[in-house]
């Protein structure tokens, strides 16, 4: 036994059990950039990475203005994280969470439009994040749930004094496609909206409470980018020959920001650092291309939500969410029916569906009777916006 397991080891070392074993509260992409040996970010800079990193919890001190200027001035710099080497800007290694990641990228809305859709507590985060995220939601306490006004409300205001503030939040993730595993955690969050050089920016940052439940199996039912899922709430992966495996992230950290490319700019620049550790047996078998590649698909869903000409006013979403949240178990499995009809049938086409973890929840149109009446509501929630978008519905208006 003791060999079988070791000679899986080696293989997921190199293909990665943990590739896609991630979350991006929001990512980005930079196409075919290599990857570097090694860093490359300054060394004042690193400093106030540090720093930032280290304001974690209630009682710790925010940072100061002078690391914020480090900070800001360089991820806001046009000649990174692309080195003219033509070589990918890492951050260092972090003891707890391994290696990490640097990209940026654009959205193009403005930036008090993304603070609208990304931040509003009564949104919630799989509908501006369907592409990586499948429940989020803000526990109760938390500053953030309650605040008023909200943060795009509060934009032009901070150029003297930022503005911060702090939550707690619940998150569970979509599949990794090459594992098949999805994965649930609370984690710490500090937002800190302020201004650089004339620029609107938010800075939040992000730290993993504890270790995740162990990774279970899911499966997407066409392309990924349909936002369609199947959970089946059984431990495991999907990864051929170890879905004995019981995977878990470990930690993580991320600071991501988000700041106007000029003063009253209708295109919004995005930056992300990020780390995890996640894998097996205590292992990480996360890589910095494993981390990259699901950065791509989170950024990819949230990129096709907010910039949609299709996208309906946030009010409408809220009030949306809020009448299923005002519905019973019973109204909700009923609304849901015909897609968990259109699973069933799915299982035809796809050998996955078809496995006894599968089977259990899924057969004779019984999917929506294995969902929590969060995860109904998540799952109608996104369908609905899919609907809204114009995108491929797996089983029409719901």
């Amino acid at each position: 036994m003791h060999f079988y397991i070791f000679s899986y080891f080696k293989w997921l070392a190199s293909s990665a059990i943990g590739i896609g074993l991630f979350v991006l509260a929001a990512a980005a992409s930079l196409p075919g950039h290599a990857a570097a040996a090694n860093g490359g970010i300054p060394p004042a800079v690193e400093k106030a990475i540090g720093a930032i990193l280290a304001s974690r919890g209630p009682e710790a001190p925010l940072p100061d203005a002078s690391t914020m200027k480090v900070f800001l001035d360089y991820v806001m710099s046009p000649v990174n994280p692309v080195q003219p080497s033509g070589e990918a800007v890492y951050p260092a290694k972090r003891s707890k969470e391994g290696h990490g990641i640097y990209w940026r990228a654009v959205i193009n809305a403005p930036l008090k439009k993304v603070l609208r859709y990304l931040y509003d507590p009564k949104l919630p985060g799989e509908v501006a994040y369907p592409a990586s995220l499948r429940v989020q939601r803000w526990l109760p306490g938390s500053p953030f749930a309650n605040l008023s006004p909200g943060l795009w409300e509060r934009l032009g205001q901070n150029k003297e004094r930022p503005f911060a503030v702090r939550g707690v939040e619940f998150e569970e993730i979509t599949p990794d496609t090459f594992s098949g595993a999805y994965y649930s955690y609370t984690m710490d969050r500090l937002f800190i909206l302020t201004e650089n050089e004339g620029r609107q920016a938010l800075v939040t940052v992000s730290w993993q409470k504890d270790r995740s439940a162990v990774g279970k199996k899911a499966v997407p039912i066409g392309p990924y980018e349909n936002w369609d899922f199947v959970y089946s709430g059984a431990p495991g992966t999907l990864a051929s020959g170890i879905g004995w495996a019981d995977t878990y992230m470990y930690a993580s950290c991320a600071i991501i920001v988000f700041y106007e490319d000029s003063p009253g700019s209708n295109v919004t620049r995005y930056a992300v650092f990020k780390w995890l550790d996640a894998g097996w047996s205590g292992m990480n078998m996360v890589k910095r291309n494993h981390i990259e590649d699901g950065a791509r698909r989170s950024f990819s869903g949230l990129k096709a939500f907010v910039e949609s000409n299709k996208l309906p006013p946030a009010e409408e979403i809220v009030s949306y969410v809020a009448g299923l949240r005002a519905m019973d178990e019973e109204a909700l499995r009923k609304k849901f029916a015909p897609y968990a009809a259109k699973v069933s049938a799915a299982a035809a086409q796809n050998e996955v569906l078809r496995s006894a973890d599968f089977q259990k929840v899924i057969a004779d149109n019984g999917y929506g009777n294995s969902l929590s009446k969060e995860e109904l509501i998540s799952a109608l929630s996104v369908a609905w916006i899919k609907e809204k978008l114009g995108r491929p519905l797996l089983a029409g208006p719901l």
